[in-house]
C-alpha cells in the first residue's frame, strides 16, 4: 500500500465546479474498491456562514456509508469586494481501511488555481489513478475570454502587492495562449526583474514596448530597472518617453528627477521634482515596481537640491572675491 499526492497548476475551471471532480472520484474509487458504487442520489445541502469571512456548503452523492462528499468553501475579503478564496474538496467515503481518494481545487487570492489529488491504495492501482488524473486534468485547455481576463487581472493585482511569483504564474497563463500579449509580457518582465533576473526583465519590457509603444507603465518599470543598475541615461530616456505620452504623470517626474540628480544635472532634476509635486499624486495609476505617491519624497528632494545649489553659489562667490 502506498499514498501519493500530485498537483497540477494552473488548472482552469469555474468557481464552485464539482461535477467533473465527482465523476473522476467515482471512477477512481471503483478502481480502489470494486464495490464502491454510490447510488444515484444527492443529499440536502448544509450551509455554514460566517459574515464577511466565509460560506461553506456541504453535501454528498450516494447513500452512506459509500458516498462522495463535496465541500465548497468561499472565503471573503471585504477590501477585495468579492470572494478571494474558492475551494472545492471531493472525498470518497466508505472505502476499505488504508484506502483514500480526495480531490481538492483551490483558487487563493492572486495564486493561480490548482487541482490536487491524494490517493492511497495498492501500488499498481494508485499509479493507474494518477495517470488518469494527469490525462484528465492537464490536457491542453483553450481558455474562455473571461479566464484570460481573470488571469490578467490576477497578474496586475499580484504586481501591485509585490507577489512576484503569483504575477509570473498568471502572466505565463496568459502568454501560453496569447504569446504576444503586451500587458502580460510587461507583468512578466516586472516580476522577473524584481526576483533578480534584471536582464531578462529588461528584455521582456522592451518586447512589451515593441508590442505597445504607448504603454506608460512599461516605460516606468523599464526606467526603474535600469536606474537600479546605475544606467541613469537610459533610465531618464525611458521616463521622458513615458512623459511624452502622459505629460502630467507624478511618478514618472519623480523618477526622472532621481535619474537626473544621479547624473549631476541638478537644475533639470529640480525641475522634474517640482513637476512631480505639481502633479502629485496620481491615485488612479497603479505602479507595480515601486510606490505611486512620491509627494513627501519630491518635497524633500526639492529642499535638498535647493540647499545644495545655494551652498555651491556661496562657495563660488567666495572663490570669485578672492
Amino acid at each position: 500500500m502506498i499514498e501519493q499526492i500530485e498537483r497540477i497548476q494552473p488548472f482552469s475551471t469555474s468557481d464552485g465546479e464539482y461535477v467533473i471532480l465527482v465523476e473522476f472520484a467515482i471512477r477512481g474509487g471503483q478502481l480502489l474498491d470494486p464495490s464502491f458504487r454510490p447510488t444515484d442520489n444527492w443529499s440536502e445541502r448544509v450551509t455554514e456562514c460566517v459574515p464577511y469571512e466565509y460560506d461553506t456548503v456541504s453535501f454528498y452523492y450516494g447513500e452512506k456509508p459509500r458516498i462522495v462528499e463535496i465541500k465548497y468553501r468561499k472565503g471573503f475579503e471585504p477590501k477585495a469586494y468579492g470572494n478571494t478564496e474558492d475551494e472545492v474538496i471531493v472525498t470518497c467515503q466508505g472505502l476499505p481501511d488504508g484506502m483514500k481518494l480526495e480531490l481538492r481545487v483551490l483558487r487563493f487570492y492572486q495564486d493561480p488555481r490548482y487541482i490536487e489529488i491524494r490517493v492511497a491504495g495498492l501500488d499498481e492501482i494508485v499509479h493507474m489513478i494518477l495517470e488518469g488524473f494527469e490525462r484528465r486534468f492537464s490536457r491542453e485547455h483553450v481558455p474562455q475570454d473571461r479566464e484570460m481576463e481573470y488571469a490578467l487581472r490576477n497578474a496586475r493585482a499580484a504586481v501591485q502587492v509585490h507577489a512576484w511569483r503569483a504575477a509570473e504564474l498568471n502572466a505565463h497563463q496568459v502568454l501560453k495562449h496569447e504569446p504576444y500579449h503586451a500587458e502580460a509580457t510587461m507583468y512578466l518582465g516586472i516580476a522577473k526583474a524584481a526576483q533578480g533576473y534584471e536582464p531578462e526583465g529588461e528584455n521582456l519590457l522592451l518586447a512589451s514596448l515593441t508590442l505597445n509603444p504607448r504603454n506608460v507603465n512599461a516605460y516606468y518599470s523599464l526606467g526603474l530597472i535600469v536606474l537600479n543598475q546605475g544606467r541613469c541615461i537610459l533610465a531618464s530616456d525611458a521616463f521622458r518617453k513615458g512623459l511624452s505620452i502622459e505629460p502630467a504623470n507624478h511618478s514618472l517626474y519623480y523618477q526622472l528627477g532621481r535619474a537626473l540628480e544621479r547624473l549631476g544635472n541638478m537644475k533639470e532634476a529640480l525641475e522634474a521634482y517640482q513637476q512631480a509635486l505639481k502633479h502629485s499624486p496620481n491615485p488612479e495609476q497603479m505602479w507595480g515596481y515601486s510606490g505611486m505617491d512620491f509627494t513627501s519624497a519630491a518635497t524633500e528632494s526639492i529642499i535638498r537640491i535647493n540647499n545644495s545649489i545655494q551652498s555651491n553659489q556661496v562657495r563660488t562667490g567666495e572663490h570669485c572675491t578672492e
